[in-house]
């Protein structure tokens, strides 16, 4: 507040240390003059019958407008109510408790309205005692010629607020249900009142009120009821004259308005109309009768120009309709076909003016940036600069009230008459709200920034009409006393009105000298009262003051009714590419319903109808902008980084959009704020690490690109801070484990060296893996990688055993399997206590597997339980290529450490005691000492895990599973053969290899987990193959007619498959001491 005249450099200086600092909010100064004196000192004169007719009519119109503003704050409670409650609560009962939420709420409306009616009945029976004719007796006061506009137009006021009661009553019909609802649970409770702790009295009370509210509030008749009252006018035809005349002036002066472009749709014009509408129905009711000219008149500018009226929220009001209901006998007063003809325009209007809206935007895009311009390039130094930039804002404030009058129609209209809107209308209807968000932001930074200009322009006023009435009474002191002008009355009221005018712009200053000079009118020339009536006008609005009117014009609650277009509308914004400053003008006429929806009632916490508001709108933004805008920048810093890679031209205008302009902060709330450019490092920066995570040889290449973010968007993503690479950084173990199934299929494992080569390969390399690449991956992820694989391995190998079971189970080879084993024990039975497995029985057995078929790739079954037993021990190699990866990487770490095993803890010395680092050494010590040290038997526990499972009975058919062991050793040895010939080919087609030992640890696993290694030393089959390959080596060389090459040849094959028995005999032993519950047995003979 600031007062007149003074403090004004105050207040300047105060502005300027403020904009100095930096502040998130933009400071308001509040410009509404105010002072502290009442209506009755005021009003002083010494003409008591002036001074008492003025002190009435300006009480009752500082009633009205007290009557306006406190009808508003009932629109949001009604109109929102059933907001934000489940269908599924309501069911439940929620319904009735809602209401009791609104009772206290709706007494109030109850009694407002009541006050409403006694006012209105009041103020005609105050003008029914100063319009009356002489016949009717001695006058009070003397008006003679005397309008009071000021009064009719308050009045107006008052009977509209009745009206958007009315409609938001009848749009709402759960009120009433739910009012009923809670009405029967009070009549039920009333005779167990102690239960509920009230009393029977309360509750009956309570119900007495809830039917009063349901009779005279709920039924959305309140205008009605108005209307319905028995004014005091007995027949008053001067009353009746008046009123008439007034409705007259004000359809003159409004038809003379809408004649000029573009005041069709000033909200203001339309809501005037709905006054001047609501004064006529007062009239026709007051005199029983409808004035047909005037009536005629509306209904012309119904059909031409107001074709309807938008009120709060999506509600609206059309004129005909009103009409028809509320005359008397309207139904005969108003034509049929003149509510045919305006119900036809109202549809042609809205169709046309969405095709026209995109039109006219591109005008007021024009107008409203010369505008802006004009604003902001003024400086200003002198009194006439200070009109000029207050001149503006009024021009302003006109812009606004077209384009709110404008956009609120447009969408109503739609929701109401025509469902179907182009998405044309809905990117003009959001430009609609951008534009009046940036007037009112432009308003408010010059009303913070010239406070001075309206001080002045205040003053400017005051003396502008100071001068005109003194001219007046000088004029009228030197005329002579007549009839028809009272000098003394006149004198006494172009007194007071001189005197009123001598302090601040208050409301109640200016409806005294309104009344005041409306009762000396005739002391003024006509072109002296349209100058009166312009400068009251002026000071009116300031009375009120500027930044109030602003945000009543400016309000876009109607959105909250039509915010599935903003689902249309972001989509487009970003096609068009919109600077993040649009949107977020738009997002701010978006967010305006919050303070309608934390006014709500029925809600036990009104917080959570403005935060599912504002969850709607951050999920729209997320859908529609934050994520294609962070997808878009990804592929633009991904495009810019493989630039090197010359790909192909884009096209600038289409494929490569600015996407800095789209990086700004997005409001979401008086006082929250959408950082986007955050939003956008949170996404790459998590986009990064995780990519970066998953392909550890590309984390270069996303260094790079947080490089260019930087150069690029100024975005600085946070960094990945992974553990340093290595160039050899080879397969990742966790893309291992999760394809081991793969891995084991592709890869052939060497049991001396702990590496996997693959097997074959579309290009000219083969990749290796090793105990330096498992100890990279450890290092990149973690030790706990380790445990991880191993659960991985066991879900594999528990897949793999299914499969083995079955093989064993098979008929062909099970009846075999037994035939071998009977054989067997035959033999032990015998003379010969040295049994051995004969090589001649497990070449006859390979080749009688085979004879049984072949699969689409030509492997035998016995070829096929040879490679899954490969599987089985390439699982378990790479079980322990981790367990080596991780000492390694465990031993590497330590390297710092002087001795492990005499380790000092620092936190026991006391040493750093308050930093607590000392701590956390030692036990970063204490775990590499036991990850050095511990001996975790991963293959013990893969054992422990199936070995009670196999010992069932049920899976007795695995007890012969050491009889295939020596075919299994025999088919090894020819593939192994095999592939190693083909190593020396050209073309090398097929799978070639040289090491497969993944058969001797699979061997040697499976004959730990079914406990036959004893049978399977048993049968001496190792010393059997070196007597076999002995005695066919002797047999060969007594062949003497076989020529030299050939016996080369058999010695050379002979001496190649008994080095590979060899060297499987070695690694099966090698093997089996990874089993340390089993010892290995190591025939002398075969040494």
């Amino acid at each position: 507040m600031v007062k007149c005249g003074s403090d004004l450099e105050a207040v300047c200086q105060i502005h300027e240390n403020l904009s100095k600092e930096n502040v998130s909010q933009t400071v308001c100064l509040d410009l509404v003059p105010s002072e502290d004196i009442s209506l009755v000192d005021l009003v002083h004169s010494d003409h008591e019958e002036l001074r008492k007719v003025v002190l009435a009519l300006g009480h009752l119109v500082s009633e009205m407008d007290f009557l306006v503003e406190e009808g508003r704050s009932f629109y949001y409670p009604l109109l929102y109510y059933s907001e934000g409650v489940d269908e599924k609560a309501l069911q439940a009962g929620e319904g009735h408790a809602c209401a009791g939420r609104m009772v206290e709420t709706l007494q109030k409306l109850l009694s407002y309205v009541n006050y409403c009616y006694k006012v209105i009945k009041n103020m005609v029976g105050q003008l029914s005692r100063l319009y009356c004719s002489s016949d009717a007796g001695p006058k009070y006061f003397e008006i003679g010629e005397t309008h009071f506009k000021i009064i009719f137009e308050r009045m107006g006021c008052v009977l509209s607020i009745l009206v958007n009661l009315d409609s938001i009553i009848n749009r709402n019909n759960l009120l009433r249900e739910h009012v009923a609802q809670l009405q029967h649970v009070v009549r039920s409770i009333q005779h167990n009142a102690s239960n509920f702790d009230t009393t029977p009295e309360d509750l009956r009370l309570l119900d007495l009120s809830l039917d009063e509210i349901t009779e005279k509030t709920l039924s959305g008749t309140l205008f009605l009821r108005c209307m319905n009252q028995s004014f005091p006018t007995s027949n008053n035809k001067v009353l009746l004259d008046e009123i008439s005349a007034n409705v007259k002036g004000f359809l003159e002066e409004l038809s003379f308005r809408l004649d000029k472009e573009g005041e069709r749709d000033n909200y203001e014009n339309m809501q005037k109309f709905l006054n001047i509408v609501c004064l006529f129905v007062l009239h026709a009711h007051i005199g029983l009768k409808v004035d047909n000219r005037q009536l005629k008149t509306i209904l012309d500018v119904a059909k031409n120009s107001i074709m309807v009226v938008p009120l709060v929220g999506s509600c609206l009001w059309f004129p005909d309709q009103f009409l028809s209901l509320y005359l008397p006998r309207g139904d005969r007063a108003v034509d049929s076909k003149m509510l045919e003809s305006v119900g036809s325009a109202r549809f042609q209007y809205v169709r046309q003016r969405s095709q026209q809206l995109t039109k006219d935007l591109q005008m007021w895009n024009t107008k409203i940036v010369l505008w802006l311009s004009r604003l902001s390039g003024q400086h200003v130094n002198s009194q006439e600069e200070l009109t000029n930039q207050c001149c503006l804002v009024l021009q302003g404030l006109r812009y606004v009230a077209k384009l709110s009058g404008v956009v609120r129609l447009i969408l109503n209209l739609h929701l109401a008459i025509q469902p179907v809107i182009s998405k044309g209308t809905v990117m003009a209807a959001f430009q609609t709200f951008e534009l009046i968000k940036t007037l009112q932001k432009a308003i408010e930074k010059q009303l913070t920034d010239y406070p001075q200009a309206w001080m002045h322009l205040q003053q400017q006023l005051r003396r502008s009409v100071s001068d005109v009435v003194q001219l007046a009474a000088k004029r009228l002191a030197s005329e002579k006393s007549s009839k028809k002008r009272p000098r003394k009355t006149v004198s006494a009221a172009l007194a007071l009105a001189q005197r009123v005018l001598k302090g601040p712009c208050t409301s109640s200053r200016v409806s005294t000298a309104r009344i005041s000079l409306a009762i000396a009118c005739t002391a003024f020339q006509d072109e002296e009262l349209s100058l009166l009536a312009h400068r009251l006008q002026k000071m009116e609005l300031l009375s009120v003051g500027i930044r109030h009117r602003l945000s009543y014009l400016a309000d876009c609650e109607v959105f909250y009714w039509h915010k599935s277009l903003l689902n249309t509308y972001l989509p487009e914004a970003r096609e068009r590419r919109f600077e993040s400053s649009r949107i977020g003008q738009t997002l701010m006429a978006v967010m305006d319903c919050e303070a309608a929806l934390a006014s709500v009632k029925h809600l036990a916490n009104p917080c959570q109808l403005v935060e599912g508001h504002q969850k709607f709108i951050r999920r729209a933004l997320d859908v529609h902008i934050l994520e294609p805008l962070c997808a878009s920048v990804e592929t633009e810093l991904r495009i810019q980084s493989h630039a090197h890679l010359h790909p192909t031209p884009r096209n600038p205008f289409k494929e490569s959009p600015c996407l800095s302009q789209a990086l700004g902060d997005l409001p979401l709330g008086r006082h929250e704020q959408l950082s986007v450019p955050h939003r956008v490092e949170h996404y790459l920066g998590q986009t990064f690490y995780n990519l970066a995570a998953l392909a550890s040889h590309d984390w270069r290449k996303y260094g790079q690109m947080r490089l260019l973010a930087g150069l690029a968007f100024n975005l600085k993503p946070l960094p990945d801070r992974l553990p340093s690479q290595t160039l050899e950084q080879g397969l990742d173990v966790l893309e291992i484990m999760r394809n081991i199934h793969l891995f084991v299929a592709r890869f052939g494992y060497n049991l001396n060296n702990q590496f996997f080569v693959e097997q074959s390969s579309t290009s000219k390399h083969l990749s290796t893996i090793g105990i330096k690449h498992a100890a990279n991956s450890i290092r990149t992820h973690g030790s706990g990688v380790v445990n991880t694989a191993v659960n991985f391995t066991y879900q594999f190998l528990r897949k793999k055993f299914f499969v083995f079971s079955q093989f064993l189970y098979d008929e062909h080879i099970k009846s075999r399997l037994m035939k071998d084993a009977r054989y067997l024990r035959e033999l032990s039975q015998g003379k010969d206590s040295a049994l051995r497995y004969p090589y001649e029985r497990a070449e006859k057995f390979h080749r009688g597997i085979r004879k049984l078929g072949l699969n689409s790739i030509g492997l035998s079954y016995l070829d096929q339980f040879r490679v899954l037993i490969t599987h089985l021990g390439n699982a378990l190699g790479y079980v322990r290529m981790l367990r080596s990866g991780s000492i390694h990487c465990s031993a590497e770490s330590c390297a710092p450490v002087p001795d492990l095993a005499e380790l000092v803890y620092l936190n026991e010395t006391g040493l750093d005691h308050q930093l607590g680092s000392s701590a956390t050494l030692d036990k970063v010590l204490d775990d590499l000492a036991q990850n050095l040290s511990e001996s975790s038997d991963y293959f013990k526990l893969l054992v422990d895990v199936f070995r009670p499972f196999f010992r069932d009975p049920r899976h007795s058919h695995l007890r012969h599973f050491y009889v295939i062991v020596p075919p299994l050793t025999v088919n090894y040895v020819e593939h192994i053969v095999t592939c190693k010939e083909k190593l020396m080919k050209k073309n090398k087609q097929e799978t070639c290899t040289f090491t497969d030992d993944g058969l001797a640890m699979g061997l040697a696993y499976c004959l730990s987990v079914l406990d036959q290694w004893k049978d399977f030393d048993a049968l001496q089959w190792f010393s059997s193959v070196r007597e076999f390959f002995e005695r066919e080596r002797k047999m060969a060389g007594l062949q003497s007619q076989a020529s030299q090459d050939t016996l080369s040849l058999t010695l050379h094959r002979l001496e190649t498959y008994r080095q590979e028995f060899d060297l499987l005999f070695y690694n099966l032993n090698s093997a089996r001491i990874f089993f340390r519950h089993e010892r290995p047995v190591i025939p002398a003979s075969s040494i």
